[in-house]
């Protein structure tokens, strides 16, 4: 008999929902690029650089299922990754095939200003679908790239070196070492790169705000590494559910902590 106690566990890792798109692609693309290598290479001048076409792969898949899902569908985009591909599925159909969309460099965005967004963020360009970057991974790791579309939604599937990601438990003390050295590299890189959690900045806010309630906004933005638009708007949630208070003006006012929880 199978219950919650025996039953196998579907993931290991759910990312939390986020605010806005933009958020989410931060926190995706740094939970992704620990599957991606990056060599650095050392120049004849000295200089080193960085090999970063297996990361712009994942990048373009991912820039791609934000901007071109469709966000009307009942259905939801998500990645999967497992042990051996990572599965990038969105909502939505391509408006060709995906072999007549490789013959040209024609864009069709289904979510044009998002498209814009990206793009003048320098994440994205404004020909063609990205598949030429995406199919770097296959010469960068030999693995294959798959591409396909049907009436409802669109998947690429990169598929990955099942010695180098995190997977189902195996018997073999190889595979056991590289799975505790990949969650290693996945804490690390938690711990250094990935953008705090909303609830994690409001309850820093708090204590910036216990520890000098005279703190200036640009003193925050400036502790909490955020933006300008992201303290605005933990600082409005802060207000409205009553947790803090601002007493006079923005220049020799102060900060009034009303509750703590």
């Amino acid at each position: 008999m199978t219950n919650l106690i025996n039953c196998r566990a579907r993931y290991t890792f759910r990312v939390e929902e986020q605010e806005n798109l933009w958020e989410y692609y931060f926190v995706l693309f740094q939970r992704l690029r620990i599957y991606a290598n990056n060599p650095l290479t050392i120049g004849e001048m000295g200089i080193g650089h960085e090999d970063t076409k297996e990361i712009d792969a994942l990048r373009e898949a991912l820039v791609n299922l934000l901007i071109h899902s469709d966000y009307f569908s009942p259905m939801k985009p998500r990645i999967r990754v497992f042990t051996n591909r990572i599965e990038f599925e969105n909502p939505g159909k391509l408006p060709r095939s995906v072999e007549e969309l490789m013959k040209t460099d024609e864009t069709l965005p289904r979510n044009p200003v998002l498209a814009k967004f990206f793009r003048l963020a320098k994440l994205c360009e404004s020909a063609g679908y990205g598949f030429d970057k995406m199919l770097q991974w296959k010469k960068q790791t030999g693995n294959e790239v798959l591409f396909e579309t049907t009436i409802d939604k669109t998947k690429f599937t990169f598929m990955i070196d099942t010695t180098k990601t995190i997977g189902e438990e195996s018997g073999t003390e190889n595979n056991q070492k590289t799975v505790e050295k990949t969650v290693e590299k996945i804490l690390e890189t938690d711990k250094k790169t990935t953008r705090k959690q909303p609830e994690e900045i409001k309850t820093l806010i708090i204590e910036l705000i216990k520890s000098n309630n005279k703190i200036s906004r640009s003193e925050m933005i400036e502790q909490l590494n955020i933006t300008e638009g992201s303290l605005r708007h933990h600082l409005e949630q802060l207000k409205n559910n009553g947790i803090i208070r601002r007493d006079g003006a923005d220049k020799g006012g102060k900060w009034v902590i009303v509750k703590t929880d």
